[in-house]
């Protein structure tokens, strides 16, 4: 495959890994756009915007990412940082790109497979990431539809996934607290409510010990 073909096997909205050089990180953001031979534009991590990762143009980090089931990486310079809109970096289009093997990208495809429920509702989907605050939940367009739900700002959900070594669905009710939808997946940002039981505790627990 021609390298112009490998930098348009990516859909917007895909998952991509900023690794930081030198530095055991892994930090996830998306896709926002592409400008073919030029950039890639993505939301900057959270990690970056905080400071814990100082980073600045010309500095270089290595993305990973999945598209149709093959993993994916190359490594590029940082062009600029903008903070108006919305935060997003640069990163110069790849010059060569590297097929990995899926064991090799062993976190990007461990989402929990999780459901969202409102009221009699259930929503089929998987948590992209979770702490002991709240969890970022994904879904695509048609699970959507199919579920009849309209997930808005400040609609309590709960969140259902089974973790290993516990019995059951575990459950924990929260917030929905921000939405964004920039392809035909929708990302929903989730508060949990006060734990309420030790089996929210162990769960979260177990999961962020797995991670």
């Amino acid at each position: 495959m021609s390298n112009e073909n490998k930098e348009q096997a990516v859909d917007l909205g895909t998952l991509i890994q900023v690794e930081v050089g030198g530095l055991n990180s892994r930090l996830p953001t998306h896709l926002i756009g592409i400008e073919p031979g030029r950039y890639w534009i993505l939301r900057t991590p959270d990690k970056i915007v905080r400071g814990d990762y100082p980073l600045s143009s010309g500095d270089f980090v290595v993305l990973r990412y999945l598209w149709e089931g093959t993993a994916y990486a190359f490594r590029a310079e940082i062009l600029a940082f903008n903070n108006h809109p919305d935060r997003l970096m640069f990163i110069a289009a790849p010059k060569e790109v590297a097929e990995l093997s899926l064991r090799a990208m062993e976190r990007l495809t461990a989402l929990l497979p999780a459901r969202l429920g409102i009221a009699e509702r259930r929503l089929n989907g998987a948590l992209e990431n979770i702490s002991k605050s709240g969890c970022r939940f994904v879904t695509r367009k048609e699970q959507l539809e199919e579920s009849g739900i309209q997930p808005e700002k400040g609609t309590e959900v709960a969140i259902e996934f089974a973790v290993t070594g516990l019995e059951g669905l575990q459950q924990i009710p929260g917030t929905v607290c921000n939405v964004d939808h920039p392809t035909d997946r929708w990302y929903l940002g989730i508060k949990f409510a006060p734990f309420t039981h030790e089996e929210q505790h162990r769960a979260v627990e177990r999961v962020l010990s797995s991670r």
